[in-house]
């Protein structure tokens, strides 16, 4: 049985890039075993109602706080991975995340995981900067 993946890619976040390498990346997910379910959302919390083995997002550090915010509270905790493509991604550049969305996404596919903090306030969770 294959592994379940769900990319979600927010298409507001910056300028937008990743609609160049967006068929690349599936195709390596797909073609590293993965039954991949894309969504195109802003909306981290309404892309995720099923159990999925990995969860990937596409977007800025508010994409990447989004999906941790929603899936931190869940019994079973999917393994993450994260392709920065907003304005700034302060979040990336803070754990030495960089290269082209591609690169990163055969590394999310061959690299080893990594633990993170994940800070809490008042039941809401945050990945970076709680403001």
């Amino acid at each position: 049985m294959k592994k379940r993946m769900l990319f979600i890619v927010n298409p507001c976040s910056g300028t937008v890039k990743i609609k160049d390498s967006l068929l690349d990346i599936c195709q390596i997910f797909c073609e590293a075993g993965y039954d991949l379910t894309l969504n195109v959302t802003k909306y981290i919390s309404d892309a995720i109602k099923e159990a999925y083995d990995l969860v990937v997002c596409s977007g800025g550090d508010g994409t990447f706080n989004g999906m941790v915010s929603t899936l931190v509270p869940l019994e079973e905790h999917p393994s993450i991975g994260y392709i920065p493509s907003g304005s700034t991604n302060d979040f990336a550049r803070s754990i030495g995340l960089n290269g082209s969305s591609i690169d990163i996404a055969r590394q999310i596919m061959t690299g080893s995981p990594r633990k993170l903090d994940i800070g809490a306030f008042n039941q809401l969770y945050f990945s970076y900067v709680a403001s």
